[in-house]
C-alpha cells in the first residue's frame, strides 16, 4: 500500500539512509564516545531523595536536624551472645573501643559500657556512670547483665531484655553523606566488628549501612540485567525471524539506545539510584518494539514482490509516522513524572523520555540502513513465498484470521463478555492501598534483613521520630514545673502504651529513674517531683555526670525544648501516618491548658521519609491523569479526529483497571515503583492501539470496509503486535529476577499491563471500530446509488464520482477487494440496525463474496 505522498519526509528519510555510505562509521563513533562516558557513571541512594524537600515536614526537619544532628547517620551494632559471660563483654569493649579510635567518621559511641545512667552500686550512694566498666568474673557479668536487664533506661536500647544481644551505637558525622564516604566507613566497622567479636555474630544496621547494602546490590544488577536482557531479547527474536542478522540488528539499534541514556546519565552528572536503575533496561525492551515493526512490515513488502531496497522504502513510509507516535506516546507517559514534586522521580521521568526518544532515532536509521546492507535478508528467506502462505500458514497466522473474523461477525458479544470481565476487576480496586515500607527496598537474602529481624525483635525499632514541646513565654526553666513535667510524662506514656511503638526515651526518664534511685528504689519507679525545687535537684544531680546524659542530648540549656525520642518498627507509611495522627492528637490533648504555653510538634527523618513516600505515590496519580490528557490530544492530532483518539483511549484504559483491580483482589499494596507502573504503562500499551488504528485507518481510505479493515489489520499488523507485546514481556520478566522486590512486582504489573492491553487491542478495540464505524478523514464517505444518496460508512470526506479505486493487490483475497461505489452502496444498505447486533447472523456477509471493481 504505496502511501500517498511518495516524497514525504520519511520518504527522504529512506532515500538518505539508502544512499548514505559512511553511516556505519558514524554509528561507530558514537559507540566509542557512550562508552568513554560511561567511568563517569556513579551509584548512590540517599533516603533523603524520597523526601518532598518543599514541606512544610521537611522544613521543620531542617532546622531541628541543625540543632540536633542527623538522626538517619545513626548506626546500630547488634552483638549476639550471653551478657552472663565475660566474654561477650569483652568482646563488646574491644569492637567499642575500636571504633572510636580506628573510624574518623564516628563521632561518639553508647553501649553498656559507656553510656552513663543514674543507679545505686551499694545502699545510699548514687551514681550516674556506665553500669560497668567491664567485668572480670562471671560473678560480675552475671551482676552487670542483671543491671542492665532491669534498667529502663537501657532494656530494649542497648540491651534485650533477656540479656542474648548488647548494641552499640554510633553517630556517623552529618557531614558523611555521599556513599563514597559512607560506604568506606562501614566496611571498616564491619570488618573490626568481625575481627573483634571473638568469633560472637555481630550485625550493622542503621540508614548508611542499609544504603550500602542497596548499592552494591544495585550496581550487580545493572550490570547483569542489560546482558540478562539483551539475551532473551535475542532468543525471542531469533525466534521471530530465524536468522543471526535479524537478532543483531534490532538488538543493536536498542543497544545504542539504552548506551547513550545511561551516558547521558553519566555526562550529566546523574547517578544510578534505587528508581533510574531500571532505566537501561526499559530503554531496551520498549525501543525493539519499533524495529519489530519495521522489519515485521519490511518482510510484508518483500513477500509481496519488492527487492530488498525499495521493501526497507515503503516499510519507512508505511510505519515510521506509527512508530515516531509510538515513542513520543511512551516518552509522554514518562516525561508526566516531570510533575512531581520529588526531584528523583522528575529525573527518571526526564532521562528515561530520552532514552525512548534517542532509541527511536537510532532505531528509525540503523535497522533500514542494517537491512538493506546485511549480505544476507535479515528477515524473509524466500522472498517468493507469498504474503498469505508466509503469514496464514504459521498457527499464529491461522489464529489471527480467525480472531478477526469472529470479532467482525460478533463484536457485540465480545463487548459485553469483556465488560462482566473488566467488572469483576473494577470491584477489587477499592481492596487496593497505598503503602510503603524501608526494608522493602533490600532484598530478602541480604544479611541486613536477618539483622533488622532480630532488632525488632529484641530491641527497639529501627524508626526514629522526636516530639518536640517547646515552652514559650512564662518563667525560666519551664521544665523544672511538676506540672509541665505531669503533662509532657502523660505524651510519652500515651505515645509508649501505642501498639507500634517499642521504646521512648526522654529527660522525663532520667528524671523518674533519678529519684527512684535517690528514694533507695523504693516505690512507683515512675513517680514524678512533686515540687520544683525536687525536679531542679534532680536535675542538677545529672549536671555531675561525666559524658552526655539525656539532660544533654534531650533539654535544651534554657530548660525550654523537650524532646521525646520515640523508636518504632517499621510500620509502613500507612500505619505511620495513622500513629502521627494520634501522636499529634495526644500533644493537643495534654498541652491544652498548660500553665506555661507550649507548642508541640514532631520531627525526624522518618516522619518526612514517610510523608514523602505518601506524596510520591500520590504524585504517580497525579502524572497519570496528566499522561491520559496529553496522549489523548497526541492521538487526537494524529489521527485528526477526536472520536478516533476517544476510541484509542478504550483499550488502554482497560490494562490499567485490570492491574489495580488485581492488586486489590490479590491484597497488594501500591508503592513507589509500582505506583510508577501505570504511568509507564499506559505511555507502553498505546503503542500496540497505535499501530493499529493507523493500519486500519490506511486500510479504510484504499477502499475497504470497516470489517474488511478490521480483519486485514489483525491479520497483518496483529503480527507485530503479538510479537511487541510479547518482547515487552519477556523483557519485563528479566525484573522479576531482581533482588529488589518491588523491581519483582514492577515486572509482574508491567507484564500484567501489556498481556491486557494485548488482548483490549486485539479483541475490544477492533469490536468497537466495527460497532460503531467511526469515521476515517480522507476515506470515502457517501455516494449516489441509482439517483438516490446512500450514506456509506461514515467516513468523510464524500468520495468522488469519476474517481478510480485502487488495483487490487495480488495478495488480497477476494473477499478483500477494495470498495468501490456500487459495493459500499450495496452494503451499507444491507447493514443491521445497531440494535441488532447481540442476534446471530444467518447469512454471510456480503464482504465474503467476489466483488467486481469497476473503473
Amino acid at each position: 500500500m504505496e502511501p500517498s505522498n511518495p516524497r514525504s519526509g520519511w520518504s527522504r528519510l529512506a532515500d538518505f539512509v539508502d544512499q548514505t555510505k559512511r553511516l556505519g562509521l558514524i554509528f561507530v563513533v558514537l559507540v566509542a564516545l557512550g562508552l568513554a562516558l560511561l567511568p563517569r557513571l556513579t551509584f548512590d541512594f540517599s533516603p533523603q531523595t524520597l523526601f518532598d524537600a518543599t514541606s512544610e515536614k521537611a522544613r521543620i526537619y531542617a532546622a531541628h536536624r541543625a540543632q540536633y544532628g542527623a538522626d538517619d547517620h545513626h548506626l546500630m551494632l547488634l552483638v549476639e551472645g550471653d551478657l552472663d559471660d565475660v566474654a561477650t563483654w569483652t568482646a563488646l569493649g574491644a569492637i567499642e573501643e575500636r571504633i572510636r579510635d580506628e573510624v574518623d567518621e564516628v563521632e561518639w559511641t553508647q553501649s553498656l559500657l559507656t553510656l552513663p545512667v543514674p543507679y545505686a552500686p551499694e545502699p545510699g550512694r548514687i551514681v550516674i556512670e556506665p553500669i560497668s566498666q567491664g567485668p572480670a568474673s562471671a560473678a560480675e557479668a552475671i551482676a552487670a547483665a542483671q543491671r542492665a536487664r532491669d534498667h529502663p533506661m537501657l532494656a530494649g536500647q542497648l540491651v534485650a531484655s533477656d540479656g542474648s544481644v548488647a548494641c552499640i551505637l554510633l553517630k556517623v558525622g552529618d557531614d558523611i553523606a555521599a556513599m563514597a564516604k559512607a560506604r568506606p566507613a562501614v566496611e571498616a566497622i564491619e570488618a573490626i566488628a568481625q575481627e573483634s567479636s571473638g568469633g560472637l555474630p555481630t550485625w550493622l544496621l542503621g540508614p548508611h549501612a542499609y544504603r550500602a547494602t542497596v548499592v552494591g546490590v544495585m550496581i550487580r544488577e545493572e550490570l547483569r540485567f542489560v546482558p540478562l536482557t539483551a539475551g532473551l531479547l535475542a532468543l525471542v527474536l531469533f525466534v521471530l525471524f530465524r536468522s543471526s542478522a535479524g537478532v543483531l540488528i534490532p538488538l543493536l539499534s536498542v543497544g545504542l539506545g539504552a548506551l547513550w541514556t545511561v551516558a547521558a546519565m553519566a555526562a550529566t552528572g546523574q547517578g544510578i539510584n534505587i528508581i533510574n536503575t531500571i532505566t537501561a533496561t526499559l530503554v531496551l525492551v520498549i525501543g525493539v518494539a519499533d524495529a519489530i515493526h519495521m522489519m515485521t512490515r519490511y518482510g510484508q513488502e518483500r513477500r509481496e514482490g519488492q527487492e530488498r531496497s525499495p521493501a526497507m522504502k515503503r516499510a519507512v513510509r508505511s510505519v515510521g509516522a506509527a512508530c515516531l507516535l509510538t515513542s513520543v506516546t511512551t516518552a509522554v507517559g514518562f516525561a508526566t513524572l516531570l510533575t512531581a514534586r520529588l526531584e528523583i522521580l522528575r529525573d527518571f521521568g526526564l532521562y528515561a523520555a530520552f532514552g525512548v526518544m534517542i532509541t527511536f532515532g537510532f532505531t528509525i536509521v540503523f535497522v533500514p540502513w542494517a537491512l538493506v546492507r546485511s549480505p544476507h535478508d535479515p528477515v524473509v528467506r524466500d522472498p517468493t513465498q507469498g504474503l498469505e502462505a508466509g503469514e496464514r500458514a504459521t498457527p499464529l497466522g491461522r489464529f489471527l484470521a480467525r480472531q478477526g473474523e469472529l470479532v467482525v461477525r460478533r463484536p457485540g458479544m465480545i463487548l459485553l463478555v469483556s465488560a462482566l470481565v473488566v467488572g469483576g476487576f473494577v470491584a477489587g480496586i477499592p481492596r487496593a492501598t497505598v503503602d510503603n515500607f524501608i526494608m522493602e527496598y533490600v532484598p530478602r537474602g541480604e544479611p541486613i534483613h536477618e539483622a533488622h529481624a532480630l532488632l525488632e525483635e529484641k530491641l527497639a525499632g529501627v524508626v526514629y521520630v522526636d516530639i518536640v514541646l517547646k515552652a514559650e513565654g512564662g518563667p525560666e526553666q519551664p521544665w523544672h514545673e511538676p506540672e509541665m513535667l505531669r503533662r509532657a510524662a502523660a505524651i510519652q506514656d500515651r505515645t509508649l502504651a501505642d501498639e507500634g511503638v517499642q521504646s521512648a526515651v526522654s529527660v522525663i526518664s532520667l528524671i523518674r529513674e533519678l529519684g527512684y534511685v535517690q528514694r533507695g528504689r523504693d516505690g512507683d519507679r515512675n513517680a514524678l517531683p512533686s515540687s520544683r525545687q525536687e525536679a531542679a535537684g534532680l536535675l542538677l544531680l545529672a549536671e555531675f555526670a561525666d559524658g552526655d546524659t539525656l539532660l544533654n542530648t534531650h533539654l535544651d540549656a534554657d530548660r525550654r525544648v523537650l524532646r521525646i525520642t520515640v523508636r518504632a518498627a517499621d510500620l509502613g507509611a500507612k500505619s505511620y501516618l495513622a500513629l502521627e495522627e494520634r501522636i499529634e492528637g495526644w500533644i493537643d490533648e495534654h498541652l491544652a491548658g498548660a500553665p506555661v504555653p507550649t507548642k508541640g510538634y514532631l520531627a525526624g527523618t522518618s516522619q518526612v521519609g514517610y510523608s514523602g513516600i505518601d506524596s510520591l505515590i500520590r504524585d504517580m496519580m497525579t502524572s497519570l491523569g496528566w499522561a491520559f490528557g496529553l496522549i489523548f490530544l497526541t492521538l487526537a492530532g494524529l489521527f485528526r479526529s477526536v472520536r478516533l483518539a476517544a476510541i484509542a483511549m478504550i483499550p488502554n484504559v482497560l490494562p490499567l483497571v485490570v492491574v489495580l483491580g488485581s492488586m486489590g483482589w490479590a491484597g497488594r499494596h501500591l508503592e513507589t515503583l509500582s505506583a510508577m507502573v501505570f504511568s509507564i504503562g499506559l505511555g507502553i500499551a498505546v503503542d500496540d492501539t497505535i499501530h493499529y488504528l493507523a493500519r486500519y485507518c490506511a486500510e479504510v481510505r484504499a477502499g475497504f470496509s470497516p470489517e474488511d479493515a478490521v480483519r486485514r489489520t489483525t491479520e497483518r499488523t496483529g503480527r507485530a503486535i503479538v510479537h511487541t507485546s510479547l518482547v515487552l514481556v519477556f523483557g519485563f520478566g528479566v525484573l522479576c529476577t531482581s533482588a529488589f522486590p518491588p523491581n519483582q512486582l514492577f515486572a509482574i504489573l508491567g507484564s500484567g499491563v501489556i498481556v491486557a492491553a494485548l488482548a483490549a487491542d486485539l479483541w475490544v478495540l477492533p469490536a468497537i471500530l466495527v460497532l460503531l464505524k467511526p469515521p476515517v478523514p480522507g476515506a470515502p464517505s457517501a455516494c449516489s446509488c441509482d439517483g438516490g444518496v446512500v450514506q456509506g460508512m461514515g467516513h468523510s470526506p464524500p468520495c468522488t464520482l469519476g474517481s478510480r479505486s485502487p488495483p487490487p493487490s495480488p495478495s488480497r483475497l477476494p473477499s478483500e477487494q477494495p470498495l468501490t461505489r456500487e459495493t459500499t452502496c450495496r452494503r451499507a444498505s444491507r447493514r443491521s440496525p445497531p440494535w441488532r447486533w447481540w442476534i446471530p447472523r444467518r447469512r454471510r456477509s456480503t464482504s465474503r463474496f467476489r466483488i467486481p471493481t469497476t473503473p
